[in-house]
């Protein structure tokens, strides 16, 4: 086995000498023949750190070799073998995410280059590769109008997916697309912890905004809205209690359910959850709000809901980031274009902004327009952020037991008009 190995390791250095003078072909020979010495031979009496560190770099190797001749499926092959060993490896990535682009898959090769960025966050040949693949996605989604853009996902009924550093999920925003951001660090002190239990024991006792319902469906209203005189039946009861009253309220009462929503600047959420709070990623919220050209941070909530929870189709004057912490939640959504299609309450009636239509069973002969509004849907996980413009509208089910915090920013003045031109 000690022959061996110092063949192998003889065959490397050969291949790399052909390597650095472009002789790929017979650089590949010899990496072959190192992987041959390796095979035959008795290798459990060669320490496993030593073993896997070479064959992972004669892999690599022959990587770099097969993506200089452009034989990228080969190339591929080989950074699969180094990834099933070393699953974050960075130069695996970088040369699997160089292969893809070249064969036209950019949201994969996006993919791997972010999480190569992730770990070697100096390399510029890898934040090279990452902008140069950013651009010619960017360029691809720009040619297309508004409306062909949005009838593409409408088609498939999904809302659109990304990677949080994809230069597609950016280009989406800046249009006033509504897109799911994978991956996101944003609200990663939470995570990994904000639970029922972990919240019970952080947050105070002082009281917490809990709405109660008889049934499923939490319908916004605002009672001082009703300058029309309207009739109007208050669609649930709120109080304000312990996180801990609410938590064994919510698992614990059969006949009702509750749905916490507290805001995290005021007092009483406790020092270890503002402490997570203040680590969320401010940097990249702030860049953000500047480059989407939002105003200023309206509020931050905390969502907490049992499972089944329903909120009614609505749409908010707010620009949204909606990060899920712990369960599922889905989204179905509408593009403010079917407004008509929505069947608002009037402007001066308690349920403001809410559509009329029950969208789990639409009566279609008093709001026959419905019929046409076509609607696209996503189920959010634990780490998945939702960016959901203004005047969007969105019908919410808790299929978990679900934690969630929303960044809402207000809307410049410019952007106020939006509504009375729908």
């Amino acid at each position: 086995w000690e022959i061996a190995w110092l063949r192998a390791k003889d065959h490397k250095e050969k291949g790399n000498q052909h390597f650095n003078r472009k002789n790929f072909e017979e650089a590949i020979h010899d990496y072959h023949l190192a992987l041959d010495c390796l095979k035959g031979t008795d290798t459990q009496r060669l320490p496993s750190d030593d073993l896997k560190s070479l064959l992972i770099s004669l892999h690599l190797n022959l990587a770099a070799s097969y993506l200089s001749m452009q034989k990228f499926d080969e190339a591929i092959g080989e950074c699969d073998l180094v990834l099933t060993a070393d699953p974050m490896n960075p130069k695996a990535l970088f040369r699997r995410g160089k292969c893809l682009a070249q064969i036209g898959d950019h949201q994969e090769a996006l993919r791997d280059l972010v999480f190569a960025l992730q770990m070697s966050p100096k390399d510029a040949s890898i934040a090279q590769e990452l902008q140069a693949v950013q651009n010619r996605v960017e360029v691809t989604f720009s040619c297309m109008e508004d409306e062909q853009l949005f009838e593409r996902f409408e088609s498939d009924g999904i809302v659109p997916s990304f990677h949080y550093l994809d230069a597609r999920a950016f280009s989406l925003m800046k249009r006033e697309f509504p897109v799911v951001l994978k991956h996101h660090i944003l609200a990663q002190p939470a995570n990994a912890k904000w639970n029922l239990e972990y919240l019970s024991q952080n947050i105070s006792d002082a009281g917490n905004q809990v709405y109660i319902s008889n049934g499923n469906k939490f319908k916004y209203f605002d009672e001082a809205n009703n300058a029309g005189k309207y009739d109007f039946e208050i669609p649930v009861t709120s109080t304000r209690v312990s996180f801990r009253e609410f938590a064994e309220k919510l698992r614990n009462d059969p006949e009702r359910k509750y749905y916490l929503q507290q805001s995290l600047t005021q007092e009483g959420c406790g020092p270890n959850v503002i402490s997570d709070f203040k680590a969320f990623d401010w940097e990249w919220i702030k860049r953000m709000q500047h480059l989407l050209d939002m105003g200023s941070i309206k509020n931050n909530t905390l969502w907490v809901g049992a499972k089944g929870v329903v909120t009614p189709a609505h749409m908010d004057e707010a620009f949204n980031f909606f990060c899920q912490i712990s369960g599922r939640k889905k989204f179905i959504l509408w593009n403010p274009k079917y407004f008509d299609c929505m069947y608002l309450y009037p402007i001066h009636h308690p349920h403001d902004r809410q559509s009329q239509v029950d969208i789990e069973n639409p009566d279609l002969e008093r709001f026959p327009k419905f019929a046409n509004a076509k609607s696209v849907e996503i189920v959010l996980e634990p780490g998945d952020v939702l960016y959901l413009p203004p005047y969007w509208f969105h019908h919410v089910v808790s299929i978990d037991e679900s934690v969630s915090v929303n960044f809402w920013f207000i809307m410049k003045n410019d952007k106020t008009t939006k509504r009375q031109t729908f």
